[in-house]
């Protein structure tokens, strides 16, 4: 029963050619007797295959054009071995579990544009709903404009970014050198660490947040947070709220009693028809649980950012950028004192991130997530300096309904790495240098995760799209040197952390 917004990491298991793009865990748990799923298709619209569109839409070759269908549950409760048809063609897809609230993306062929494609979920009424009359969405797809082909790169010239294509897989890496890196096997159910270099098990699941020291973690169960400390005991449940919804937790290393997260009322949820584009309500408490406080009567689209003073908290309020401090309460974040104007109407404030000095906090501004054509501009704001720059703007070849995930800083705060979607490729990584430079790029790429002394970063290389039936392999990539190894760990895995070993 556990709401979640798009968590890039369970793309791994969206490269099947019949597996989807997954927005939230499985949740475990016993759900009310008397509650039913609620399967809707949402959305459906047109995209080529590997969205290889630059920010001028130009790509660097053609790819066919695929139908996409948004799936929701708008119900309170699990929905169990769910399918997608569609009708036209009898394309299958098979979602498997669907939780409350939940939404996930599925591609389906496309034959032939002009025609008309209908997308069914649960065709067969094998889930018992709350509204059985809402399974089914028609779409006409357009004849399509092919994009512009990018003119070759002419000599002397200076690209703006590298080459998108997903790599050959380089050599693979020792794994003695991983030490201390946290990552989830996907379809073993299993999270493991990198410990004097063998992989351990340390816990059941897909998805957790660890704490700085990695000896305790975080994770969602059934709408609540538990606290784990993986070697020693499974967990305990710190909220138990049967009437709320509890997601995003984030430890605070410089407020190491509080655990900040996002929560909200289930009914209110149901009875909003809220989805991915809504994280819940700016929540805080202490790490045994107590004193769960709810600090925004307004909710937020995205999850928090926690500053390194230990008391200032950012965070969008309905898409307006906020500041909390601890001991005064909420202000505006105003933008305008910092000299930056957006010129998108009605702009929308998400995902901000605190550099690790406290200096910088970076937003991204962008339309509302259902608005047809979209711009994202990831803006820097220097908070001792009361200037702002501009990091990086782009349009998305296809639009999404979603928000864009915030970006990752490097422990010494040096690199800045951009997690980007439907700009180069499908999914991007740009590391940018403080100074606002972009020095490398990686397509078909997700799950940014630093070592701990900020040298190198671990992150998922998917396949392109041509290739649907492989899964992505853990890289590891040298910065600034853009060497880039393999690791031997399963394929199918993603990195959730990396701590440094006790001996460091």
């Amino acid at each position: 029963m556990t709401l979640r917004t798009l968590f890039q990491f369970l793309l791994i298991v969206s490269l099947s050619a019949c597996v989807p793009v997954m927005s939230s865990p499985t949740a475990a748990g016993t759900q009310p007797s008397n509650a039913r799923p609620d399967l809707v298709v949402s959305s459906v619209y047109l995209g080529m295959e590997g969205i290889p569109g630059s920010p001028t839409n130009c790509i660097s070759a053609y790819a066919p054009y695929e139908i996409r269908a948004i799936i929701e549950n708008r119900g309170s409760v699990t929905a169990e071995d769910v399918f997608a048809v569609e009708q036209s063609t009898g394309y299958q897809v098979r979602i498997g579990t669907l939780t409350a609230l939940q939404s996930l993306e599925v591609q389906i062929p496309l034959n032939s544009a002009g025609a008309s494609y209908t997308v069914i979920v649960d065709p067969e009424n094998l889930v018992a709903e709350s509204d059985e009359a809402n399974n089914a969405y028609s779409y006409l797809a357009p004849t399509p404009t092919p994009p512009a082909l990018c003119p070759p790169t002419q000599p002397g010239s200076v690209p703006t970014l590298p080459s998108t294509s997903a790599p050959t897989l380089p050599p693979v890496i020792s794994l003695s050198s991983l030490d201390g890196l946290i990552y989830a096997d996907i379809y073993a159910d299993q999270i493991g660490k990198m410990i004097n270099g063998n992989p351990v098990q340390i816990m059941q699941g897909r998805l957790a947040y660890f704490s700085p020291n990695g000896l305790q973690a975080l994770f969602e169960r059934s709408g609540d947070l538990w606290l784990a400390e993986p070697m020693d005991n499974p967990g305990i449940n710190l909220t138990t709220t049967s009437e709320r919804f509890e997601q995003f937790p984030q430890w605070w290393a410089a407020n190491p009693a509080k655990i900040v997260f996002n929560s909200m009322g289930i009914n209110e949820a149901q009875e909003k028809k809220w989805n991915h584009d809504i994280s819940g309500y700016l929540s805080i408490m202490n790490t045994d649980g107590s004193d769960y406080t709810t600090l925004s009567d307004v909710p937020s689209y995205t999850r928090p950012a926690l500053n390194p003073d230990g008391k200032t908290i950012a965070y969008d309020m309905l898409g307006q950028p906020m500041l909390y401090e601890i001991g005064a309460g909420p202000r505006p974040f105003d933008v305008v004192e910092y000299g930056y104007q957006s010129n998108i109407p009605n702009a929308v404030y998400t995902s901000p991130v605190f550099a690790p000095d406290g200096h910088l906090l970076t937003w991204w501004v962008s339309q509302g997530a259902f608005e047809p054509q979209r711009q994202f501009s990831l803006v820097m704001f220097d908070l001792n300096g009361k200037t702002s720059l501009i990091v990086h703007s782009y349009s998305p070849s296809t639009t999404f309904p979603e928000w864009l995930d915030p970006p990752v800083w490097s422990p010494g705060g040096q690199w800045l790495v951009l997690q980007t979607r439907n700009e180069l490729s499908s999914w991007d990584l740009l590391f940018i240098h403080r100074e606002a430079t972009v020095s490398q790029q990686v397509g078909f790429a997700t799950n940014p995760v630093w070592s701990p002394d900020g040298t190198r970063l671990a992150y998922v290389q998917h396949p392109s799209s041509s290739n649907p039936s492989n899964v992505g392999n853990i890289v590891v990539m040298e910065v600034p040197s853009w060497n880039a190894w393999q690791t031997s760990l399963s394929a199918g895995s993603a990195p959730l952390g990396w701590t440094a070993p006790p001996s460091q």
